[in-house]
């Protein structure tokens, strides 16, 4: 490459690859880009056609766009089974706390505690966070306490309608 075409490689890569100049396109760069392209060396060439064009762009948003929809049913259910695990604990919590205060108080099956009652049982005096706005049954001592659930629980293997009940599964 002789030094008069090198000035002028690197005045056109100062300039961007399209060739504009103040918001202009320049004769001279654009006689000079298209010359580049076809005599130049292979490096000139790729240096000015570098970059990549609205269409590649567009297909790389469209596939993305593409795997987030597949992607999604899954999230979403495996979202829906952690919500149900958490209150599967949540109750699992209660009738714990439940069994200590019976036992405290020698009360046998049949007699239900209050949510007052069994607040000291609990960390800092507090009921289980709610995860979903689910209402916690608490049942008389020897029944397991249920949840009742505001909203429509779909996870992969089963489905909670709304207002239907988490129970605590068979040990």
């Amino acid at each position: 490459m002789t030094v008069g075409k090198w000035l002028r490689y690197r005045q056109a890569r100062n300039q961007s690859s399209l060739a504009v100049l103040d918001g202009r396109l320049n004769y001279w760069s654009v006689n000079f880009v298209i010359a580049a392209m076809k005599t130049g060396s292979p490096s000139t060439r790729a240096a000015l056609r570098a970059g990549f064009t609205l269409i590649e762009i567009m297909i790389v948003v469209m596939i993305i766009g593409l795997l987030a929809m597949i992607a999604m049913p899954a999230i979403t259910g495996s979202m829906n089974t952690a919500r149900y695990n958490a209150i599967i604990n949540n109750l699992k919590v209660i009738d714990n706390q439940k069994a200590l205060w019976s036992a405290d108080h020698k009360t046998g099956d049949g007699k239900e505690p209050t949510e007052a009652d069994l607040a000291p049982y609990f960390n800092n005096g507090k009921f289980p966070a709610l995860v979903m706005g689910e209402h916690y049954n608490i049942n008389p001592v020897g029944t397991p306490p249920t949840a009742t659930i505001p909203t429509r629980l779909k996870m992969p293997k089963m489905t909670i309608e709304s207002g239907g009940t988490i129970e605590l599964p068979d040990k």
